[in-house]
């Protein structure tokens, strides 16, 4: 007596879409699309990595800055206003966004014939 082989339950975009979210390329890597996820996910982890070092370091500095002495002596005012490099972190923002953006039109053009939200697998 044979056993029937196992059927791989239905992917559903709704959660593919929900796992975007959370994080870009995980939605795709649910899917099965593992390289395109990767391609996705390993980059927006570098942004916010980046994006986080680049706020730590700057906080350290504003509190130096700020806790020692009087900061309106000499350039400390204008030392305090780039601290946070407002220019690396709004680039960081933009990439983390862009890939944000292609994660979800990559959800779009993900195959249907191994999702369950086809209209006619609906149980209504």
């Amino acid at each position: 007596m044979e056993t029937p082989p196992k059927v791989k339950p239905a992917k559903s975009l709704r959660v593919a879409g929900l796992l975007n979210l959370l994080l870009p390329g995980a939605g795709q890597c649910y899917l099965g699309q593992r390289l395109f996820g990767l391609v996705l996910l390993v980059p927006f982890i570098g942004c916010f990595a980046g994006a986080l070092g680049i706020f730590l370091i700057g906080f350290n500095q504003y509190l130096e800055l700020a806790l020692n002495g009087n900061i309106l002596e000499g350039d400390r005012l204008e030392r305090i206003g780039l601290v946070m490099h407002p220019r690396w972190l709004i680039g960081l923002a933009v990439m983390g966004a862009v890939l944000y953006l292609v994660s979800f039109i990559g959800l779009s053009f993900a195959p249907r014939e191994n999702t369950s939200d086809k209209p006619g697998n609906r149980l209504s």
